[in-house]
Protein backbone atom coordinates (compact mmCIF):
# COMPACT_ATOMS: atom_id res chain seq x y z
CA UNK A 1 0.00 0.00 0.00
CA UNK A 2 1.43 3.55 -0.90
CA UNK A 3 1.65 6.17 1.62
CA UNK A 4 -1.09 8.25 -1.19
CA UNK A 5 -3.80 5.29 -0.39
CA UNK A 6 -3.15 5.44 3.36
CA UNK A 7 -3.48 9.03 3.60
CA UNK A 8 -6.72 8.70 2.05
CA UNK A 9 -8.13 5.60 4.64
CA UNK A 10 -6.69 7.85 7.13
CA UNK A 11 -8.80 10.71 6.05
CA UNK A 12 -12.14 8.57 5.66
CA UNK A 13 -11.86 7.41 8.69
CA UNK A 14 -11.57 10.51 10.43
CA UNK A 15 -14.53 11.84 8.35
CA UNK A 16 -16.42 9.06 9.90
CA UNK A 17 -15.58 9.56 13.51
CA UNK A 18 -16.87 13.64 13.31
CA UNK A 19 -20.20 12.51 11.90
CA UNK A 20 -20.74 9.95 14.47
CA UNK A 21 -19.82 12.26 17.23
CA UNK A 22 -21.38 15.35 15.69
CA UNK A 23 -24.66 12.72 15.47
CA UNK A 24 -24.15 11.39 19.19
CA UNK A 25 -24.02 15.17 20.14
CA UNK A 26 -27.15 15.50 18.33
CA UNK A 27 -29.22 13.20 20.06
CA UNK A 28 -27.70 14.80 23.48
CA UNK A 29 -29.40 17.75 22.42
CA UNK A 30 -32.36 16.19 21.64
CA UNK A 31 -32.85 14.43 24.83
CA UNK A 32 -31.55 17.85 26.90
CA UNK A 33 -33.84 20.32 24.99
CA UNK A 34 -37.24 20.01 26.27
CA UNK A 35 -36.10 20.17 29.63
CA UNK A 36 -34.16 23.47 29.14
CA UNK A 37 -36.14 25.16 26.55
CA UNK A 38 -38.88 25.60 29.75
CA UNK A 39 -36.15 27.57 31.33
CA UNK A 40 -34.75 29.54 28.45
CA UNK A 41 -38.64 30.45 27.43
CA UNK A 42 -40.38 31.34 30.96
CA UNK A 43 -37.50 32.39 33.46
CA UNK A 44 -38.41 35.39 34.36
CA UNK A 45 -35.97 38.60 33.12
CA UNK A 46 -34.32 39.99 36.40
CA UNK A 47 -32.12 43.51 36.20
CA UNK A 48 -29.85 42.90 39.94
CA UNK A 49 -28.39 45.84 41.18
CA UNK A 50 -26.60 46.85 44.17
CA UNK A 51 -23.70 45.31 45.92
CA UNK A 52 -23.82 41.61 46.14
CA UNK A 53 -22.04 38.51 45.24
CA UNK A 54 -24.40 37.90 41.73
CA UNK A 55 -22.04 35.51 40.56
CA UNK A 56 -23.20 33.62 43.98
CA UNK A 57 -26.79 34.24 43.27
CA UNK A 58 -26.69 33.11 39.90
CA UNK A 59 -25.26 29.80 40.74
CA UNK A 60 -27.91 28.85 43.42
CA UNK A 61 -30.96 30.68 41.57
CA UNK A 62 -30.49 29.38 38.45
CA UNK A 63 -34.14 29.61 37.20
CA UNK A 64 -34.54 32.85 36.37
CA UNK A 65 -32.44 34.82 33.54
CA UNK A 66 -29.92 37.58 34.43
CA UNK A 67 -29.69 40.73 31.75
CA UNK A 68 -28.15 43.71 31.65
CA UNK A 69 -30.81 46.14 30.38
CA UNK A 70 -33.31 47.78 33.07
CA UNK A 71 -35.58 47.94 30.48
CA UNK A 72 -35.92 44.47 28.78
CA UNK A 73 -36.02 42.96 33.04
CA UNK A 74 -39.41 41.64 34.65
CA UNK A 75 -38.03 42.52 38.03
CA UNK A 76 -35.48 44.93 39.20
CA UNK A 77 -33.65 43.87 42.11
CA UNK A 78 -31.49 45.24 44.30
CA UNK A 79 -29.81 44.93 47.41
CA UNK A 80 -28.62 47.45 50.11
CA UNK A 81 -26.53 47.06 53.02
CA UNK A 82 -26.52 48.65 56.30
CA UNK A 83 -24.83 47.94 59.33
CA UNK A 84 -27.12 47.67 62.56
CA UNK A 85 -26.47 48.87 66.07
CA UNK A 86 -25.68 45.00 67.20
CA UNK A 87 -22.63 45.18 64.92
CA UNK A 88 -24.25 43.04 62.43
CA UNK A 89 -25.46 43.99 58.34
CA UNK A 90 -28.66 44.48 57.31
CA UNK A 91 -29.81 43.69 53.97
CA UNK A 92 -32.54 44.70 52.14
CA UNK A 93 -33.96 43.41 48.80
CA UNK A 94 -35.89 45.76 46.78
CA UNK A 95 -38.32 43.88 44.87
CA UNK A 96 -39.72 46.42 41.50
CA UNK A 97 -42.05 44.32 39.31
CA UNK A 98 -41.89 45.45 35.80
CA UNK A 99 -44.19 44.67 32.63
CA UNK A 100 -46.56 42.17 33.51
CA UNK A 101 -45.63 42.02 36.99
CA UNK A 102 -45.98 46.39 37.79
CA UNK A 103 -47.53 47.16 40.45
CA UNK A 104 -46.17 43.74 41.95
CA UNK A 105 -43.53 45.14 44.26
CA UNK A 106 -41.96 43.49 47.97
CA UNK A 107 -39.42 44.55 50.35
CA UNK A 108 -37.46 41.03 51.98
CA UNK A 109 -35.20 42.22 55.12
CA UNK A 110 -32.79 39.86 56.51
CA UNK A 111 -30.22 40.66 59.51
CA UNK A 112 -26.86 38.66 60.10
CA UNK A 113 -25.19 38.36 63.40
CA UNK A 114 -22.12 39.78 64.37
CA UNK A 115 -20.89 36.32 64.41
CA UNK A 116 -21.94 35.16 60.98
CA UNK A 117 -19.49 34.46 58.18
CA UNK A 118 -19.89 36.15 54.86
CA UNK A 119 -20.97 32.14 53.36
CA UNK A 120 -23.57 31.98 56.14
CA UNK A 121 -24.75 35.79 55.70
CA UNK A 122 -24.80 35.50 51.70
CA UNK A 123 -26.45 32.17 51.78
CA UNK A 124 -29.43 33.56 53.71
CA UNK A 125 -29.69 36.16 51.50
CA UNK A 126 -30.21 33.87 48.56
CA UNK A 127 -32.31 31.70 50.50
CA UNK A 128 -34.94 34.92 51.62
CA UNK A 129 -34.32 36.13 48.10
CA UNK A 130 -35.90 32.85 46.84
CA UNK A 131 -38.80 33.25 49.41
CA UNK A 132 -39.45 36.68 47.96
CA UNK A 133 -39.39 35.36 44.33
CA UNK A 134 -42.07 32.44 44.53
CA UNK A 135 -44.85 34.71 44.16
CA UNK A 136 -43.61 35.89 40.49
CA UNK A 137 -42.30 32.31 39.80
CA UNK A 138 -45.62 30.86 40.43
CA UNK A 139 -47.35 32.69 37.67
CA UNK A 140 -44.99 31.14 34.91
CA UNK A 141 -44.91 27.15 33.92
CA UNK A 142 -41.61 27.35 35.91
CA UNK A 143 -43.62 27.26 39.04
CA UNK A 144 -44.66 23.53 38.85
CA UNK A 145 -41.08 22.85 39.18
CA UNK A 146 -41.07 24.27 42.28
CA UNK A 147 -40.72 22.38 46.12
CA UNK A 148 -40.99 24.24 49.50
CA UNK A 149 -40.16 22.37 52.49
CA UNK A 150 -40.42 23.26 55.65
CA UNK A 151 -37.44 22.52 58.41
CA UNK A 152 -38.45 23.56 61.43
CA UNK A 153 -39.93 20.55 64.19
CA UNK A 154 -42.87 22.38 65.32
CA UNK A 155 -45.83 20.81 66.53
CA UNK A 156 -49.39 22.05 67.02
CA UNK A 157 -49.46 23.91 70.89
CA UNK A 158 -52.05 23.18 73.23
CA UNK A 159 -53.88 26.48 74.26
CA UNK A 160 -54.71 27.66 78.03
CA UNK A 161 -58.16 26.90 77.52
CA UNK A 162 -59.99 28.07 81.06
CA UNK A 163 -63.26 26.05 79.86
CA UNK A 164 -60.99 22.72 79.33
CA UNK A 165 -61.82 22.96 75.41
CA UNK A 166 -65.70 22.35 76.64
CA UNK A 167 -68.34 24.67 74.38
CA UNK A 168 -72.11 25.36 75.50
CA UNK A 169 -74.53 27.37 74.26
CA UNK A 170 -78.08 28.01 75.23
CA UNK A 171 -81.46 28.88 73.31
CA UNK A 172 -84.96 29.93 74.23
CA UNK A 173 -87.87 30.43 71.89
CA UNK A 174 -91.27 31.99 73.22
CA UNK A 175 -94.53 32.62 71.22
CA UNK A 176 -98.01 33.65 71.89
CA UNK A 177 -100.25 34.38 69.27
CA UNK A 178 -104.38 34.62 69.42
CA UNK A 179 -107.78 35.53 68.32
CA UNK A 180 -111.05 36.03 69.44
CA UNK A 181 -111.83 32.29 69.73
CA UNK A 182 -108.37 30.68 69.50
CA UNK A 183 -105.04 31.74 71.98
CA UNK A 184 -101.62 29.51 71.53
CA UNK A 185 -98.65 29.47 74.09
CA UNK A 186 -95.41 28.45 73.01
CA UNK A 187 -91.94 27.82 74.28
CA UNK A 188 -89.16 26.00 73.82
CA UNK A 189 -85.50 26.08 75.35
CA UNK A 190 -82.36 23.90 74.36
CA UNK A 191 -78.64 23.36 75.83
CA UNK A 192 -75.56 21.69 74.23
CA UNK A 193 -72.42 20.65 75.76
CA UNK A 194 -69.34 19.86 73.21
CA UNK A 195 -65.52 18.84 73.43
CA UNK A 196 -63.51 18.24 70.53
CA UNK A 197 -59.64 17.62 71.48
CA UNK A 198 -57.28 15.39 69.84
CA UNK A 199 -57.96 12.68 71.72
CA UNK A 200 -61.72 12.39 72.17
CA UNK A 201 -64.94 14.08 70.64
CA UNK A 202 -68.15 15.06 73.10
CA UNK A 203 -71.37 16.18 72.06
CA UNK A 204 -74.02 16.68 74.19
CA UNK A 205 -77.66 18.19 74.11
CA UNK A 206 -80.93 18.17 75.40
CA UNK A 207 -84.26 19.99 73.98
CA UNK A 208 -87.65 21.14 75.65
CA UNK A 209 -90.67 23.05 74.58
CA UNK A 210 -94.53 23.00 76.21
CA UNK A 211 -97.14 24.23 74.08
CA UNK A 212 -100.83 25.34 75.36
CA UNK A 213 -103.90 26.03 73.16
CA UNK A 214 -107.20 27.13 74.07
CA UNK A 215 -110.19 27.30 71.38
CA UNK A 216 -113.31 28.49 72.40
CA UNK A 217 -116.19 26.22 70.75
CA UNK A 218 -120.37 26.91 71.32
CA UNK A 219 -120.47 24.40 73.67
CA UNK A 220 -117.06 23.99 75.60
CA UNK A 221 -113.70 25.52 75.82
CA UNK A 222 -111.00 23.24 74.92
CA UNK A 223 -107.71 23.20 76.49
CA UNK A 224 -104.87 20.98 74.77
CA UNK A 225 -101.62 20.37 76.33
CA UNK A 226 -98.05 19.33 74.67
CA UNK A 227 -95.09 19.21 76.14
CA UNK A 228 -92.06 17.68 74.51
CA UNK A 229 -88.47 16.40 75.97
CA UNK A 230 -85.84 15.11 74.10
CA UNK A 231 -81.65 14.03 74.95
CA UNK A 232 -78.98 13.58 72.57
CA UNK A 233 -75.39 12.42 73.49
Amino acid sequence: MNAGALIVRQCIALLVLCLLASSAAAFEDSQTAPGDSLEHVYAIAVYPDGGFDWDYMKTNIPYINYVRDRMEAQLYLLVTTRTTGAGGIEYTITIVGQRQFTGMNDTLVWCSKPTDSYDTARSDVVRTLKMGLVRYVARTPIGARIAITYRGAAKPTDVNDRWDSWVFSLSCSPSISGSQVNEMRYLSSSVSANRVTSGLKVSLSAYSSYTESTQDLPSRTVHLFRRTNSFDA
